[in-house]
């Protein structure tokens, strides 16, 4: 049991300085002053209508959450679901996917719906949730194919193969030699490594996306499924854009730019860090700066000032949100005591 806490504080401490080193990072070279300085005229009404969006995304999401349980045999009231997911978003605040099994463990707790049925369709939801993002990845780069193709090339996969090729052709030889003696090991003792813990993790999670994919293949309501799928992706695109309005710099970028910075802080949101702090900020502000696709001259301060500012607000929104969740649950269990202590 002790060694078990060890090893998440380790986890969460491991995950925390990774976060700190991104910001780090993201932050090198600019100081704060001179990100306040491009915030300092800040228009916060749009940086409200930008939480308000964001509250209808988490409504959406916790209906769609109510389809997908359905054909399990349960139907938990949309109450149960909204405040049981927010309770996870908050959760994820302080330790990276933690907050899929607490929203399921919550909803448990408020709707007796058993936890492995139910994180099965949050497997499901996280895999639409990437189909989803690919497909707006898809189309953002048939936006800017050429900008988007050259982007990668040279910044990304030039340096790589030039560092490749400036490596000693004796070192190549032995790294392949390496590789393949690998791949023979994991050929003549697949069936042990197979059992291993590792192995066996990883396969029980493939087998959970398989039976969430399922899920969504039973549904009852397939339309509506569909539609709060748009309509969470929707809100988070609306929510995005309008935010460009808040500050001077980015008050000119058009809806396509919106869609393109969805995507990267998507990707940046999807990093094995506390609420994808460090790793949003440098992918978005670096996405800002292109001037290429986005069609605009923005610095990096005030790429970084607007990462800045739409993380910082949105984690304030769900640190709220799922804060009042959380005493509503308290309060909710209370009277359920007191009346069958009645």
């Amino acid at each position: 049991m002790a060694s078990g806490k060890l090893t998440s504080v380790i986890k969460y401490l491991l995950f925390l300085a990774i976060g700190i080193l991104l910001m780090y990072f993201a932050f090198k070279g600019i100081s704060f002053s001179e990100m306040l300085d491009v915030l300092k005229d800040t228009n916060y009404t749009w940086v409200i209508l930008s939480l308000v969006v964001a509250w209808f995304a988490f409504m959406s999401r916790a209906y769609r959450w109510i389809i997908l349980i359905e054909p399990l045999g349960h139907k938990p009231k949309l109450k149960s679901t909204y405040n049981s997911l927010m309770v996870g978003y908050f959760a994820n605040l302080a330790f990276p996917r933690i907050g899929e099994i607490t929203r399921c463990a919550t909803l448990y707790e408020l709707e007796k719906t058993p936890v492995d049925s139910s994180f099965g369709t949050v497997v499901a939801e996280r895999v639409i949730d990437l189909i989803c993002l690919l497909t707006l990845l898809l189309v953002t780069f048939i936006w800017k194919s050429a900008e988007i193709g050259a982007f990668f090339s040279e910044k990304i996969m030039q340096p790589i193969i030039d560092k490749f090729a400036s490596l000693p052709m004796v070192f190549l030889i032995i790294a392949g030699a390496v590789i393949l003696i690998l791949l023979s090991l994991l050929v003549v003792f697949r069936k042990r490594i197979l059992q291993m813990k590792f192995a066996l993790k990883i396969k029980s999670l493939l087998t959970g996306v398989w039976e969430g994919l399922r899920t969504v293949f039973r549904l009852k309501r397939k339309g509506e499924f569909l539609l709060h799928s748009v309509l969470i992706w929707t809100f988070y695109f609306i929510m995005t854009y309008i935010c460009f309005f808040a500050i001077e710099p980015t008050s000119g970028l058009g809806p396509m730019t919106g869609l393109f910075i969805l995507v990267a802080g998507g990707f940046g949101m999807s990093a094995p860090v506390q609420g994808g702090i460090g790793a949003y900020h440098i992918i978005v502000s670096g996405a800002l700066t292109l001037t290429a696709i986005t069609g605009a001259v923005i610095s990096p301060k005030e790429g970084l000032a607007f990462a800045f500012l739409m993380h910082t607000s949105q984690t304030l929104l769900v640190a709220l949100l799922g804060s009042i969740s959380l005493i509503s649950i308290i309060i909710a269990k209370r009277k359920l005591l007191k009346n069958e202590q009645a």
